[in-house]
């Protein structure tokens, strides 16, 4: 039989081990991801779409201007500009765009400062900026993440009829300017005699 000073010494052992391994495991930070996050289907895919939809503003690239449609825009380095209308705009860590940007699903990562028009999903990462005026369907933010300015939730519906009416406005045609019309020349009609008239002239004269 062992000794009451051998239990002893194991029970401390059996303490010391139970308290080291809850110490190891305090001091890890369970990863807390951010629930439903979907890939981002430009940057990380790393495939372009075969029907040149796809537009990608490269690392160290500054650009500006604006896009009418596409189906995914990545920015990866400095972009100014608007986009009328895009299903996927993906803005990676690096990447900064400074404009107005209407899209069915953004994805930040870096900066976005401007009008941001989101139909469906906005995902706003750890790390990233949005500064401006922002109208969602849904919007999820990642600790860590910045977002300024005004926020506004509207219901998807909402959202494609705003952006039928303005699709409309874009397709309407100009109006024409009309010539501008001549003055009407003022013309003197020439009134015939009466039978009157006539008549006293033809006794004057008898007379």
């Amino acid at each position: 039989m062992s000794s009451k000073k051998d239990i002893k010494l194991m029970l401390d052992r059996l303490n010391k081990a139970s308290n080291s391994a809850i110490k190891a495991s305090g001091s890890m930070s369970p990863s807390t991801p951010m629930a439903a996050q979907p890939t981002p289907k430009g940057r990380h895919s790393g495939s372009s779409s075969s029907d040149g939809k796809q537009v990608i503003i490269g690392q160290g690239i500054k650009m500006s201007g604006g896009i009418d449609t596409c189906e995914t825009l990545t920015v990866e380095g400095t972009f100014e500009a608007t986009l009328k209308d895009a299903k996927i705009l993906d803005i990676s860590p690096e990447g900064s765009f400074k404009g107005d940007a209407v899209c069915d699903e953004a994805f930040v990562y870096g900066n976005f400062e401007g009008n941001l028009t989101v139909r469906e999903n906005l995902f706003v990462y750890n790390g990233a900026r949005v500064k401006g005026k922002v109208i969602y369907n849904n919007i999820i933010t990642e600790r860590g993440a910045e977002v300024l300015g005004t926020l506004k939730k509207i219901s998807k519906k909402v959202l494609e009829e705003l952006s039928e009416e303005v699709n409309l406005v874009k397709k309407a045609p100009a109006k024409k300017k009309s010539a501008a019309k001549k003055p009407a020349s003022k013309t003197k009609a020439k009134v015939k005699p009466t039978a009157k008239k006539t008549a006293k002239k033809a006794s004057s004269k008898k007379k």
